[in-house]
């Protein structure tokens, strides 16, 4: 079964909007009180169950603090992250819209996946550009073309030593640079007979170099997996025009991809009128996708952004922006409460720790993407999809061990947590409040009264059971007891969507943020190399060390938190349509280091 230190709040299908909250109310809130609205102060101690770190802006590596008269220390949790940790259990708790970063998740996400997938019995779901010709882009004026070469053939260049030593280098930017932009050289095609690993006889189209032979341009990619052939680009003539959206899924694959180094360097070439070796999927009528490499990546058809919307009216507030504030476009409304810093009076420290983390990807779709219990993958290119929800780290029963299997030194993160029991106190000022709303604050941060069975956590490592924190407040000054007030949102909310507490909503954040642990084994990472992995078995047999391709191979994905309860093996893995198992072939990886 698929394992992860974190899991998903599924999103609510409507969302409540206080029926108070009406936008003329808003633009007067600060000046015009409501007749039962309040001002007071929520006081706040926050006591570390487990060692704690909070990233301080200056050095990395220190607890957030701030210097005394005296030159000492003295730490602190930020009012931005209590209000933020709170603010996301609210939005939970409330049937709230999910907030999106856009600017980073209105980007386009690209795959290159060789797991087998299908759709129905006569429609392949593509997750990679298997290109099966070649030939150069070139902007046409307001259009594009592509100008196509004869076939796709390879040269080694380790035969010629003008070209011996590219085999080091590692984009191919770098090649470019050392042998030249488009070099043309004279070769000779012939054709290579092979067999794959399963016994089926191939047919490879090589080249070699030969003076007297014909004249083609040498084409560069980056390097993967020893890899000791570039290609041969020889032009037939022919030119066909390029569907616009087809060059479009092309540009944000690596044009607009600022990490991809080959796409910014193809980029800026292509801007100065250089055209642009590359390789497609189609035919001379109509060309589907195009990428710079054979296996290229594809674009996504949608975004994180959109498959995270939920159907609403943009035209309202929902209960966490009304308390919280919010600026949405040209929408602005100001908080109606205010956090303190939470300053610890410890000055005590675990041993520096150090660990590589790993950051998950968002294109993982068996954990970031709502699927059937069985059946076919749901990815981005597909129309219904949808991403799982709100991401939580569920607790650990204690500080795991961090993983430091790694001997590149700039992999590693060092830090110094303050130990468990280090206590941190604050305060929450709010003005102008109504008691359902003091009410769904209390319930955020008490999680409805029942702080004895949960807790948050914040901060660094949370994968890793770091940061688990219990919260004891205090009400100065108010009208009601906090159990009144608790009932007044309970109602409001039980109004709005029956059987409020027991929703799947409530179910998943209240069994994460549980004190009733699971068993550890369920909060690791997968791993991209692990012969111990439930997926490896050996040399003659079905084997998988990378355990996110080894879990698409069964076609797993990640459960529910509430109902993972026992951690099994994997059943038989898919097959295609040959009997061939889909568990070999290079995978999109599901972690970047």
């Amino acid at each position: 079964m698929i394992t992860a230190p974190y899991n998903f709040v599924p999103l609510n299908d409507k969302i409540f909007y206080p029926p108070w909250a009406s936008e003329n109310i808003l633009k007067n809130i600060h000046d015009v009180p409501f007749e039962d609205g309040e001002s007071g102060v929520i006081e706040l101690e926050v006591t570390a169950k487990s060692p704690i770190f909070i990233k301080d802006g200056k050095n990395p590596s220190e607890f957030c603090h701030s210097i005394n008269e005296n030159g000492g220390k003295e730490y602190y949790i930020p009012a931005t992250s209590i209000k933020g940790m709170i603010r996301n259990v609210l939005e939970i708790m409330s049937f709230g819209k999910i907030r999106i970063d856009e600017s980073k998740h209105k980007k386009y996400l690209s795959v290159r996946d060789m797991t087998y997938k299908k759709n129905s019995a006569n429609d392949m779901t593509k997750l990679v550009g298997k290109a099966d010709n070649c030939g150069f882009l070139i902007k046409n004026g307001d259009s594009y073309i592509i100008e196509k070469c004869a076939d796709i053939r390879t040269i080694c260049l380790l035969k010629n030593t003008n070209y011996e030593e590219i085999g080091k280098l590692e984009t191919a930017k770098e090649k470019y640079k050392k042998f030249g932009l488009l070099k043309e050289i004279n070769f000779t095609p012939y054709d290579e007979k092979s067999k794959t690993k399963t016994g089926q006889e191939i047919t490879i189209k090589r080249a070699k170099f030969d003076k007297q032979g014909r004249k083609g341009i040498l084409v560069f990619t980056g390097n993967i997996d020893k890899k000791r052939h570039e290609f041969v680009f020889a032009k037939d003539g022919k030119k066909i025009q390029l569907d616009k959206n087809v060059f479009e899924d092309f540009k944000k694959v690596y044009f607009d991809n600022e990490d991809s180094i080959d796409g910014q360097y193809w980029k800026e070439q292509f801007n100065k009128g250089m055209p642009v070796p590359i390789f497609y999927m189609g035919n001379d009528i109509k060309i589907t996708a195009i990428g710079l490499t054979q296996l290229f990546k594809l674009a996504y058809k949608k975004t994180i952004f959109e498959a995270a919307k939920q159907v609403g009216d943009e035209t309202k507030f929902d209960l966490a922006e009304t308390i919280f504030g919010t600026v949405r476009g040209d929408k602005a409304l100001k908080g109606r409460v205010h956090f303190s810093h939470f300053k610890s009076s410890f000055e005590r420290f675990e041993a520096p720790k150090e660990g590589v983390f790993g950051t998950p990807n968002p294109s993982y779709y068996p954990n970031y993407l709502e699927q059937q219990p069985n059946g076919l993958y749901i990815t981005l290119m597909s129309k219904d999809a949808k991403i799982r929800g709100y991401k939580r780290y569920p607790l650990h029963s204690g500080a795991e061990q961090l993983s430091v299997g790694n001997d590149n030194e700039k992999m590693k993160v060092k830090f110094k947590p303050l130990s468990a029991n280090s206590v941190f106190k604050g305060k929450i000022v709010f003005h102008n409040l109504k008691k359902v709303e003091i009410g769904a604050l209390i319930s955020a941060i008490t999680f409805h009264g029942r702080s004895n069975k949960f807790m948050h956590n914040i901060g660094f490592a949370k994968p890793y059971g770091y940061g688990k924190i219990d919260i004891e407040l205090a009400l100065q000054g108010l009208k009601y007891s906090q159990d009144e007030y608790l009932k007044e949102f309970e109602k409001q909310m039980n109004e709005f969507v029956p059987n409020w507490l027991n929703t799947e909503q409530l179910t998943e954040l209240h069994k994460m943020a549980s004190v009733g642990y699971k068993d550890s084994r369920l909060l690791r990472y997968q791993q991209l190399e692990n012969e111990k992995s439930e997926y490896f078995k050996g040399k003659n047999n079905h084997q998988e060390k990378n355990e996110f391709s080894g879990a698409k191979s069964y076609n797993e994905r990640l459960s529910p938190y509430s109902g993972m309860v026992v951690y099994s093996k994997p059943q038989k893995p898919l097959q295609s349509p040959n009997g061939r198992n889909h568990n070999n072939g290079r995978d999109n990886r599901g972690c970047k280091k």
